[in-house]
């Protein structure tokens, strides 16, 4: 094998005396095997070949060198264009060659070659930089090579005179170098890393940009930048902040160029002394993206800084934030300060040696923000106490630094009745960190003088009910720290307001404070409040007790007795206000505590005992207590396991069997309210007593009882029955509920087909295109067509009582199988009289609203004609539907309404000025509005016409329907004098 040396030369001498190998170029031609070679010579454009050779380089019929030669006629050419070709076409074979397919000797002829043509014209040097890109991505590239094409690059081109393309091959080149020879490169790292700052600085393209910041944090974190750091700082610090506003469609946000230079500046802790200086002065301008991205560089910088780096500039830096702070020019910008200032403490306070500096910078803080704190109605009060509490909360030491400088002079503005509450609140971080800083065991006299002293000043405000949420707020952050005869006070305070009525806030935090100090001393709640509570006939004192009993039953330990006590109130004095007190506890409470009331308190057996047979005067509780109680059962029942739910199911469903007979044989109203909310939330596994016996009493209620209530709580039952059924053992219930629905009561028996036929569909059984054809077809049955329209939206709107939380199963695609039945709908259009389309059209209406928009959009076009029919109809319900519809398409921009907007635009403007439904004209707007989104070109012919049609409508006797039609005009007046969108 040849060596370098005589490869080189004979390159050279191939390249300087072409004509003297011309005879031995043809006849190499003329002896090769492959066929690409003759090609190479023969045709004018060589660019289609690169695939070709680069098939038979792989199949080792030909070598890159003699590729080379072959293309000697056009890498030597005199013509500029043959030699570009000839270049490019080497360059993208290079490129799409493994990186260790070629030997050294190989790398070192091409890279020698492509170095000289960067010599070349213009045109030429583009293909040149794509051949050393290729080059410096192979493994077998000597040591010596990322030095010449450094060499080569930096004396034959300037970075910044060439195309944005051939830019990014540049970039290219050093990129790959620096991943593929850093052991090299950082030998001799200063020449490197002048190249590569030399190569990008002034550069200004976005896309340029982006693929530099991609792997310059790499390089400045890796190579040391000695005497280059300033001057690598320099190319950097032109772009900060980055000011940019993409005009094209690149992809390329402010953000993204905003992140990569962040990156590139924080790659190093050596740019720290330049950093800082240029990010405090980007600070005094007055753009808030120089602000934000100033103070994004300063926390960051935090983490990677050495503290020493930080101390000279501690109090420049609190200079400029002050005047972020005290008052923020913006929101964002001043909890960026924020974070600013606590990420400085928190630098500081790592450090033993900058004690000093951390100590100067509080004394800055604390005199910056004495004089605002004066008066609690100041401007600048809420920003300054927003601050000091930030500072508390960063380190130990600042946080004792608040407390001895800054509480007494928060203590002292308590004593004024004016602004208390906003004191309260500003108090309430700083006492958090003091507990959280353990501050309350310190042993300096004066912060314990303060601390001591503050239970004391919070229970005399406790009377102030202005001050009563942020006051128990406060005391809920100390609790661990108040004594027992402090506690004690606060209780009786509780206890002397059951007269007073709170706010739902105020309420919420005094319920938050007895919880927390029940948990810890349980018997003290129950000595000092629970036990000295009594029911008088005051309605507010009643409430405010039952509340008082409900916040005790979410602790463990005091749920027992606290239950008891409203159990006994209902059952024997005003029922309601227990029961609703009792509903919201189940229904905002742990579910351990639901738990507890199912098993040890039995509190669903109870309530079931008192309602069926405890109760003397029973017209006096009303059917919305008994929903209550039910709904109360099942919240309860739905928190128990199988074995639970099986004990109590025992427990309880004898209640429902009068004595003697044992069955059910007859269930009120009542009982089949408390029957749903006892059977629906069981488990699949959880069977049911006496089921065949209650499965005839249920269908026999579902169609027999006068209140619908009653009827739709036994479908419900039925139902839940019906989906949690074991696949063996439902034929025989539904047969059962299909003999009354053929034989049966028509009107009533539609709510049982209706219940029946979605539990089926959640449950995907093969009976359920069964249920659902008999629903349809009751469409066109006169007397239940109307019901059964209703029927439809059953099936699709969710129900609590039928839902995977009361284990029912779901199928995720069940409301699909209803839209497949869509045009069984539509075509009972065909023969229905005005009655039967009505019943017909608001099916459609309901299917339409309640399945996913993704199952309407992929038929939109075929429903187009019984949309605009459902416009036309004379059912102000099966309009009000439809036009919901139309709103929520035509506000996500569907474009098939671009060519039915002569269809549809004139029959919302119809709507909207002629319909006696107020909530007809109101929808009818909104779609007038949402077309005025549509493109300028579709919508400016009919401009006019709108502006017309809603004159009407900016007079309409009702004030919503003005509002509307206010933004509707004003969306149109727009049309035709913006740019279109």
């Amino acid at each position: 094998m040849l060596d370098n040396h005589t490869i080189t030369k004979h390159w050279t001498m191939i390249c300087n005396h072409l004509e003297g190998f011309k005879n031995f170029c043809d006849c190499f031609f003329l002896n090769m095997n492959s066929q690409i070679l003759l090609q190479f010579g023969q045709v004018e454009d060589i660019s289609y070949l690169d695939s070709k050779a680069l098939q038979e380089i792989n199949e080792g019929k030909l070598t890159i060198l003699d590729l080379v030669e072959g293309l000697s006629s056009y890498l030597t050419s005199t013509d500029e264009e043959k030699r570009r070709q000839g270049v490019l076409l080497l360059a993208n074979i290079l490129k799409q060659l493994s990186p260790n397919f070629l030997n050294e000797k190989e790398v070192n002829v091409l890279l020698q070659f492509f170095c000289d043509r960067l010599k070349d014209r213009l045109t030429v040097i583009p293909a040149a930089l794509k051949g050393l890109e290729s080059i410096a991505l192979m493994e077998n590239i000597s040591d010596n090579a990322p030095f010449d094409i450094i060499m080569a690059l930096s004396t034959n081109l300037t970075a910044s005179t060439l195309m944005q393309s051939s830019r990014l091959s540049y970039y290219a080149i050093l990129k790959n170098l620096m991943y593929n020879k850093t052991k090299v490169l950082l030998n001799n790292s200063n020449d490197f890393v002048y190249a590569v700052i030399s190569a990008m600085d002034s550069e200004s393209d976005p896309r340029c940009l982006v693929y530099l910041f991609q792997f310059l944090p790499y390089l400045l974190s890796q190579f040391p930048l000695n005497n280059l750091c300033e001057e690598a700082f320099s190319v950097l610090e032109c772009y900060f902040p980055v000011d940019f506003n993409p005009r094209d469609k690149v992809g390329i946000t402010r953000e993204d160029l905003a992140q990569g230079l962040k990156n590139c500046l924080l790659a190093t802790p050596t740019f720290a002394q330049y950093i800082i200086p240029t990010a405090l002065d980007k600070l005094d301008s007055q753009v808030k993206v120089a602000h934000m991205d100033s103070l994004n560089l300063l926390i960051e910088g935090m983490e990677i800084w050495s503290v020493n780096d930080l101390k000279a500039h501690t109090p420049d830096i609190w200079k400029s934030l002050s005047k972020l702070l005290l008052p923020p020019p913006d929101n964002d910008v001043g909890d960026l300060a924020l974070k600013t200032v606590v990420s400085i403490i928190t630098t500081l306070d790592k450090s033993n040696s900058a004690y000093q500096e951390l100590d100067q910078l509080l004394e800055d803080i604390s005199a910056s923000t004495h004089g605002f704190l004066s008066d609690p109605n100041l401007s600048l009060f809420n920003p300054t106490t927003k601050l000091l509490a930030n500072v508390s909360q960063a380190s130990e030491r600042s946080c004792g630094f608040i407390i001895r400088t800054i509480l007494g002079q928060l203590l002292a503005l308590l004593d004024q009745p004016s602004g208390r509450d906003i004191t309260l609140t500003a108090l309430c971080p700083i006492l958090s960190a003091s507990v959280k800083f353990n501050c309350w065991n310190n042993a300096s006299n004066k912060i314990g003088e303060l601390l001591e002293a503050l239970p004391v000043k919070l229970i005399s405000c406790i009377s102030d009910p202005k001050a009563w949420n942020n006051c128990f707020s406060c005391l809920i952050e100390i609790g661990p720290h108040i004594s027992s005869e402090q506690r004690e006070k606060i209780i009786n305070l509780i206890h002397g307001s059951l007269t007073h009525e709170l706010s739902p806030i105020d309420s919420e935090m005094c319920a938050n404070y007895v919880k927390l100090v029940g948990s810890k001393y349980p018997e003290e709640i129950k000595n000092n409040l629970l036990l000295k509570l009594n029911i008088t006939d005051n309605c507010l004192a009643v409430k405010r007790t039952l509340d008082i009993f409900c916040w005790c039953c979410n602790v463990i330990q005091l749920t027992s007795f606290s239950i008891d006590k409203i159990l006994l109130h209902i059952t024997t004095g005003s029922s309601n206000i227990g029961i609703n007190c009792l509903k919201e506890l189940c229904e905002n409470t742990e579910e351990k505590v639901l738990i507890l009331l199912g098993t040890e308190c039995k509190v669903p057996e109870r309530l079931i005992q008192w309602t069926i047979k405890g109760i003397d005067n029973k017209e006096k509780i009303t059917e919305e207590t008994i929903l209550n109680i039910s709904k109360i059962i099942q919240a309860i029942v739905r928190s128990l396991n199988s074995s639970q739910q099986k004990t109590l199911l025992g427990n309880c469903i004898e209640e429902f069997m009068p004595s003697p007979s044992k069955n059910f044989s007859n269930l009120d109203d009542n009982q089949l309210f408390l029957l749903e909310g006892l059977i629906c939330p069981l488990r699949q596994e959880v069977s049911i007593a006496m089921y065949d016996n209650l499965v005839t009493t249920l269908i026999d209620s579902s169609i027999n009882k006068d209140s619908y209530r009653a009827r739709e709580a036994a479908c419900l039952i039925l139902a839940s029955i019906i989906n949690k059924c074991q696949d063996n053992g439902d034929e025989t219930l539904l047969d059962a509920i299909l003999k009354p629905i053929e034989n049966g009561k028509q009107k009533e028996m539609i709510l049982l087909l209706s219940f029946s036929t979605k539990s089926l569909l959640m449950r995907g059984h093969n009976k359920a295109n069964f249920f659902l054809d008999k629903l349809i077809a009751s469409l066109s049955v006169k007397g239940i067509q109307m019901e059964a329209a209703d029927g439809f939206k059953l099936l699709l709107l969710d129900h609590e009582s039928l839902s995977a939380n009361n284990y029912c199963t779901v199928k995720l695609l069940y409301k699909q199988r209803i839209f497949m039945k869509l045009n069984n709908v539509i075509n009972l259009l065909e023969n229905a009289d005005d009655e039967d389309q009505i019943a017909i059209l608001l099916a459609f209406t309901y299917i339409m609203q309640y399945v996913p928009d993704s199952l309407v959009i992929s038929r939109l076009r075929e429903l187009i004609p019984v949309m605009v029919r459902c416009i036309d109809c004379n059912s102000s319900t099966v309009v009000t539907t439809i036009l919901e519809v139309i709103a929520g398409l035509l506000e996500s921009a569907e474009p098939i309404f671009e060519e039915y907007i002569d269809t549809f635009l004139p029959r919302c403007l119809r709507c909207a000025e002629t319909s006696n439904s107020m909530v007809v004209r109101m929808l009818a707007l909104n779609c007038i509005y949402y077309y005025g989104l549509y493109k300028e070109l579709t919508i400016l012919p009919h401009k006019e016409k709108v502006l017309h049609g809603l004159i009407s409508s900016l007079d309409d006797k009702k004030r919503l329907v003005r509002q509307k039609a206010v933004r509707a005009r004003n969306r149109w007046f727009l049309v035709g004098g913006l740019p279109d969108r």
